[in-house]
């Protein structure tokens, strides 16, 4: 997995960039809980849960169900007494959507692990992608002061920050266009 670090600021980078003008600090904040959230899992190995098991890691919470539930709890939330499920609320979910659903597809690019239960409960079966660039990052945030940790956060900066920036600026490049011929 890439570090909780890369995982929330693809969140919030996203998040930023997509965010409703008059919501922006509760859709960010929506956005990285949601980039982080899957990683929670990782407290399992304390309680004796195996790394393959459907609530182990990369398992159930790695899913796009998960992401289908936890996005449409949370694009409630942002929106709250203003949540009519029209076309905004249906917009503001499906960024949450794909934010949560990124911190799976991010997991799936990685050189180890046991792979991601992308249709868990579903099917338990594990995918990863085919190119699997970025290296996998230790479980906690010691390993990441290290030299190795060094090396690790080198290549979350190629393979994920610097294509996010790219993302979230063409996002913004877009939405300031779209409003200027509005």
């Amino acid at each position: 997995m890439p570090t909780v670090i890369t995982h929330a600021f693809v969140g919030a980078a996203l998040g930023t960039a997509a965010a409703p003008s008059k919501m922006t600090r509760r859709f960010v904040a929506a956005s990285v809980v949601c980039s982080v959230l899957p990683d929670l899992d990782v407290i399992g190995f304390r309680l004796g849960v195996e790394y393959g098991d459907l609530l182990g890691h990369r398992g159930l919470s790695h899913s796009l169900f998960f992401a289908l539930i936890v996005s449409s709890i949370a694009g409630l939330l942002v929106l709250g007494r203003k949540a009519d499920f029209g076309k905004h609320w249906w917009r503001l979910w499906l960024c949450l959507f794909l934010i949560m659903g990124l911190h799976s597809f991010l997991d799936a690019t990685t050189a180890g692990g046991l792979g991601v239960a992308f249709f868990s409960p579903f099917r338990a079966t594990r995918y990863f992608m085919a190119w699997r660039p970025i290296q996998v990052a230790p479980i906690g945030i010691a390993p990441i002061f290290t030299p190795a940790g060094a090396r690790m956060m080198a290549c979350e900066l190629v393979y994920v920050w610097i294509p996010t920036i790219v993302i979230a600026a063409a996002i913004l490049i877009v939405r300031k266009k779209v409003k200027a011929a509005d």
